[in-house]
């Protein structure tokens, strides 16, 4: 170091200390403002992911809800297959009893009128007039 010169050395060193206080003092202010500006963006940034994720919870409720009332939705249409799928094949079964009977019906007249049919036949070659 050189030394100080007469008389200015004490001032000059007070001086400086005096300048660098205030530049310290000055990044002391600048560190804390910077300091408070993060603070401040993080209960910003906390209040915004708080937001999000209570949206996130009503959006993901809305949805279970949406695929239960469709499940709920399915089961009462699939339900109403199956009744109606019931009520046909009850209807196919009445109606192939029915055709069944009617089938019958026609056999036995058609047998019946075959019989009459050949009753006549034999009661005209009794019947017929000799000459």
């Amino acid at each position: 170091r050189s030394l100080p010169a007469a008389g200015g050395g004490a001032g000059s060193a007070q001086l400086r200390g005096a300048f660098q206080l205030q530049v310290l003092q000055a990044q002391h202010e600048d560190t804390r403002r910077k300091l408070k500006e993060m603070q401040d963006e993080i209960l910003t940034k906390n209040g915004e992911i708080k937001i999000l994720r209570d949206s996130m919870q009503q959006m993901e409720h809305a949805m279970e809800e949406q695929r239960r009332s469709y499940v709920l939705l399915e089961q009462q249409q699939s339900q109403a297959l199956g009744e109606k799928e019931r009520e046909f094949s009850k209807k196919l079964l009445s109606l192939q009893s029915e055709l069944q009977f009617k089938d019958a019906e026609m056999n036995e007249l058609r047998t019946r009128l075959q019989n009459c049919e050949r009753n006549k036949h034999v009661t005209q070659t009794q019947v017929v007039p000799q000459r």
